[in-house]
């Protein structure tokens, strides 16, 4: 049973190391190209469409994906296979009267003369996006309950091919980049959901059953957890949309093209943290908290080792980077690079621990503690612009994920406390 429990651990890690190297590589080339062979107000707007899918895969993993992660393992096979199949076609269900709302006000737009053709065009495709974003997120976190680490891989190498075929053409084809940029997206996100349940549908096969209690089951843990991942994303994503209206699109580009030199490493605990909460949840189901927290605080120091000298290198060869990769010039470079590093290392800590109170359902707490960082961090953010200029939005974001580690490692400490308090009490109670 340990061997087997192990051997799948050592599976999905393994996993995950190949997936994001394939997922980080992919973001790192597309951004490269675009920085390189497209205008900055094509490459803004592609950042801009990016972070809205963020706030959608957010709320998509808070509202339904983080709740299953947890529920799910705590299933019988068929069960589990019933809640996987229901909640997958009741959510279709419900957000297909969005999608149609979300067309027509693009259309109204267009007709208006509020937007323009290309910028209704990019607005249009960047919905369905954000419609076939949904769809391949969710059977990627289906893949992770069941462990299916090649097939996850499998598809995410089709979604990269997908993208990088898009990246291309919008780069070096015809028409206006941006739109191309926004179809790529689309395409690639619905291609994966495809592949993805094509392949589960064919080895597990999908049942349906009455979801309405599944909901209310799923409602206790995914209410709070929305609040939250709104929160969050308001400052770890809106700075991008802070910059455009308090400087330009050359400021998004820039803040952003030296993201690129770290992103790399960046990716790894994003794709780290979808892995993480249902192994989490297994892990405090199978072995306990305190278990659960030393794995995820070793897990921490080793990547946080590779993160250290993958940014000595990026530092020593940062001239190189920006004139023979990016063939751009940068304000204020060495500065961005250096806070981004340390935005970086303070997230690792955060997107691994966090996983811990996944695991527990503390949901409601991190919406709290979130809330409080965020107000700080877009205070700063608004404020701090006028006398630092771009960095003001990454010192926010530093400052913001700081009180959030430190929110994080508290509930952590507080959680274990209750759980030795409720072990010593079973203890006495069967003595």
């Amino acid at each position: 049973m340990a061997l087997t429990f192990r051997g799948r651990v050592a599976r999905l890690l393994s996993a995950s190391v190949v997936d994001q190297a394939l997922l980080s590589g992919a973001n790192f080339l597309v951004g490269v190209i675009l920085v390189r062979f497209t205008s900055d107000r094509d490459y803004a707007l592609y950042v801009l469409l990016q972070a809205t899918l963020v706030l959608v895969t957010s709320l998509h993993n808070a509202l339904v994906c983080k709740p299953l992660a947890v529920l799910a393992p705590r299933k019988t096979p068929e069960a589990r296979r019933k809640m996987i199949g229901s909640v997958r076609k009741s959510q279709n269900r419900r957000l297909w009267p969005f999608l149609g709302m979300a067309l027509a006000v693009t259309a109204l737009g267009r007709i208006s003369g509020i937007l323009s053709t290309s910028l209704a065009l990019v607005t249009g495709f960047g919905v369905l996006a954000a419609w076939t974003t949904v769809q391949s997120n969710y059977i990627r976190n289906v893949l992770l309950i069941y462990s299916r680490v090649r097939t996850l891989v499998a598809v995410d190498g089709l979604y990269v091919a997908i993208l990088l075929i898009g990246i291309l053409w919008a780069a070096f084809g015809f028409g206006t980049p941006a739109v191309w940029l926004a179809v790529a997206l689309m395409a690639a996100a619905g291609i994966c959901a495809a592949g993805g349940n094509r392949s589960f549908g064919s080895t597990t096969g999908w049942v349906t059953g009455e979801d309405g209690s599944i909901w209310t089951e799923m409602r206790s843990l995914s209410a709070w957890a929305v609040i939250g991942s709104v929160i969050y994303w308001a400052f770890s994503r809106s700075y991008n949309y802070i910059l455009a209206s308090r400087l330009d699109l050359s400021a998004v580009a820039s803040v952003n093209a030296v993201r690129l030199m770290v992103m790399p490493a960046v990716l790894i605990p994003v794709g780290l943290q979808g892995m993480l909460t249902p192994l989490a949840a297994a892990w405090n189901v199978e072995e306990g908290f305190d278990r659960l927290v030393h794995r995820l605080l070793r897990l921490t120091l080793v990547i946080g080792a590779f993160y250290l000298v993958y940014f000595a290198l990026i530092w020593a060869f940062r001239d190189w980077v920006t004139s023979r990769v990016f063939h751009k010039q940068i304000v204020a470079r060495d500065s961005l690079l250096l806070l981004w590093i340390l935005v970086s290392l303070v997230a690792l800590v955060r997107e691994i621990l966090v996983s811990a109170l996944y695991a527990v359902g503390h949901f409601k707490w991190l919406a709290w503690q979130i809330g409080c960082c965020a107000a700080v961090a877009l205070a700063v953010m608004w404020f701090g612009i006028p006398f630092w200029g771009a960095a003001a939005v990454l010192i926010a974001l530093i400052l913001g994920e700081v009180l959030n580690v430190a929110g994080i490692i508290y509930l952590i400490r507080k959680s274990q406390q209750q759980f030795r308090l409720y072990g010593s009490a079973v203890a006495r109670g069967i003595q």
